[in-house]
């Protein structure tokens, strides 16, 4: 009886030691985790690159036939008072790149990234419309490397260009190919990469060859940014903000109201005058 009692007491002493030794084996686990995702945490310089790449896109070339259409004055305010607002809205906006960052605060707080980030985006607009306006006058074209001369140094511009749109335009298809690759990846069972890609592919070819096709590539440029710009740039993430006023303190849910409705109608307002101009550059084209 006695043998039986110590057995069982050996077996509990083992059982507890055991226990304690697969804890500490998992909180070293978690304490390795958590160290390798801090490490792959974005920096503030990381985020600032993320959020300039993303606004500052092939579109800027068409800035100084947006000066011509609208003039040096008027085209200067326009394109500030615009920036002003998308910032806004995309501070609105809780962003994945938050969740990514070492120190979430300083995207919309000090040191404000979004703020500097879209600054430095407006200024390079300004500075390519305003000069480049300025520059070739009303002989500017829809896209202002059209108006290089045929040297070196202007061929060697345009092929960088070139190189650029080539090597970050897949980098936009990303959201629409998420959303049609969910619906046709229960139908693939094998070669997945290959079906993905296959598609991106064929999705990213599809729209340069309707772009091929439009007689004015200005017009379809300014197409699709005043369509992107007032929806997905201002109208959405006003909408969105719209929606989560509910769960707002009362006494500042009127001027946030106010605010967001304003903000709608002159998306749409930019988004009407957008695209007449935008038809009518593409059929006088």
């Amino acid at each position: 009886m006695a043998a039986s009692e110590r057995n069982k007491d050996i077996f509990q002493i083992q059982l507890q030691t055991t226990g304690k030794d697969e804890l500490n084996r998992q909180r070293e686990f978690v304490t390795e985790l958590s160290e390798a995702n801090e490490k792959q945490k974005t920096t503030d310089c990381g985020a600032l690159l993320h959020i300039v790449k993303s606004s500052l896109t092939a579109g800027v070339l068409a800035m100084p036939y947006a000066f011509k259409n609208s003039g040096l004055i008027f085209g200067t305010v326009a394109t500030c008072f615009v920036a002003i607002i998308v910032t806004h809205t995309t501070a609105l906006l809780v962003l994945p790149l938050e969740n990514e960052m070492k120190n979430p605060s300083h995207l919309t707080h000090s040191p404000g990234l979004i703020y500097v980030g879209m600054i430095f985006t407006m200024t390079i607009n300004l500075i390519m419309g305003f000069f480049g306006y300025l520059k070739y006058g009303s002989d500017v074209k829809g896209v202002i490397s059209l108006n290089l001369p045929d040297d070196w140094l202007s061929e060697t511009v345009k092929l960088a260009v070139a190189l650029v749109v080539l090597f970050t335009y897949g980098l936009l298809m990303t959201a629409p190919m998420e959303a049609v690759w969910d619906k046709i990846r229960p139908y693939v069972k094998e070669n997945i990469s290959l079906y993905y890609y296959g598609l991106r592919t064929l999705m990213i070819f599809g729209n340069v060859l309707i772009a091929t096709a439009m007689p004015s590539l200005a017009g379809i440029i300014s197409l699709i940014g005043s369509l992107g710009l007032s929806m997905l740039g201002i109208a959405i993430p006003a909408f969105i903000e719209l929606l989560c006023l509910h769960k707002e303190d009362p006494g500042c849910m009127r001027w946030k109201r106010i605010k967001n409705l304003f903000l709608l109608m002159f998306a749409v307002f930019f988004a009407i005058v957008g695209i007449n101009s935008s038809i009518v550059e593409m059929m006088n084209g």
